[in-house]
């Protein structure tokens, strides 16, 4: 008992002498800053191998916890950076005056089965540390701020004629944020119907998604519009593209027509589904119902190589393949 006893005094000892080698203010990425980009404040501080920073107090800087803590062993030195996140609207100039630091220190030993977590506050000072968050350039106005990663790609990489790919477009920000004003669009596709694009956002990713119906018999290729970003490492202003995304025509099987099936809607209610695409295959968008259907296909809106594009009585517009039975009104086919 008294040499563990012993083995516990030494071990206080020891930390009450722990301490900071340094504490240094820094901006991630390096100064100068543009207004209206993201960034961060850092404060690097280098203890003890064994010593984890777990708490601090400074009588300058932020007085909120960090956004984000990191370290990395180095030499036998324990490198902990912590990181505030930043953006600032207008040009100025951030001065953090010299000061006193206050940094809880843990150690954690462990004594057979036991484990002890050793904790001391170790102080120090901070020097001065200033920077400028300059107005950007004239180039850079309108343009994405930061580092980012723009694809294009497809819910499968091949197609029959007719078929019906999910297209999604996806802008994600590496460093930065993506403006709220900022659209993706594609280049109009020489062939086939594409859709216009759903989009969800956040400050980090921008994701547009569109149906195309394909058409003909050879390969497709769709290219995304390059968007204007402002590179702040270069700090020069230059297009971005997406890969284009080539979609490859396989034969289509043969398939022999059927009758539509027709879908409940409730209360005995049937009805005929109404298709995003002339295709078998294209997502159900709504239903006809059955006492409509006489006056929508009557009038249709749009025919397209035996379907119909018609109104139901709710507004909502789709495909259908008309029932057999329904006498054929000759038209010119418009295209997809």
């Amino acid at each position: 008992m008294k040499r563990i006893l012993a083995v516990t005094a030494a071990l206080a000892a020891r930390l009450l002498c722990a301490g900071l080698t340094s504490a240094t203010w820094g901006t991630a990425p390096s100064a100068p800053v543009y207004a209206g980009q993201d960034y961060d404040l850092t404060l690097t501080l280098i203890t003890e191998q064994d010593e984890e920073v777990s708490g601090l107090k400074s009588e300058q800087g932020p007085q909120t916890n960090p956004d984000a803590q990191s370290h990395l062993i180095r030499d036998g030195k324990r490198i902990t950076t912590l990181r505030w996140h930043q953006n600032a609207a207008r040009p100025k100039l951030v001065a953090l005056p010299a000061g006193r630091l206050f940094v809880s220190l843990s150690t954690v030993k462990t004594f057979g089965f036991g484990r002890t977590v050793f904790t001391d506050t170790a102080d120090g000072t901070i020097p001065a540390f200033s920077y400028d968050v300059v107005a950007l350039p004239p180039e850079a106005e309108g343009a994405a701020l930061g580092r980012f990663v723009y694809t294009l790609r497809s819910d499968a990489p091949t197609f029959a004629s007719g078929d019906i790919r999910r297209i999604t477009a996806e802008l994600r920000a590496i460093e930065g944020r993506i403006p709220e004003t900022l659209t993706l669009a594609l280049e109009p596709p020489t062939t086939g119907r594409l859709y216009d694009f759903e989009v969800t956002r956040t400050p980090k990713q921008l994701t547009a998604t569109a149906y195309y119906v394909t058409d003909g018999a050879a390969p497709i290729t769709l290219k995304a519009k390059p968007i204007n970003i402002f590179d702040l490492a270069t700090r020069t202003r230059k297009p971005l593209n997406a890969r284009p995304l080539t979609l490859m025509w396989v034969p289509e099987t043969a398939a022999a027509e059927e009758e539509p099936t027709e879908i409940t809607l409730g209360e005995g209610e049937t009805g005929l589904p109404l298709r995003f695409a002339p295709r078998d295959t294209a997502p159900v968008i709504g239903v006809l119902p059955n006492a409509h259907r006489e006056a929508a296909l009557a009038a249709p809106l749009e025919r397209y190589e035996g379907w119909m594009r018609v109104r139901a009585a709710n507004g909502a517009s789709g495909w259908l393949r008309p029932p057999k039975t329904e006498p054929a009104q000759a038209q010119e086919e418009a295209t997809p």
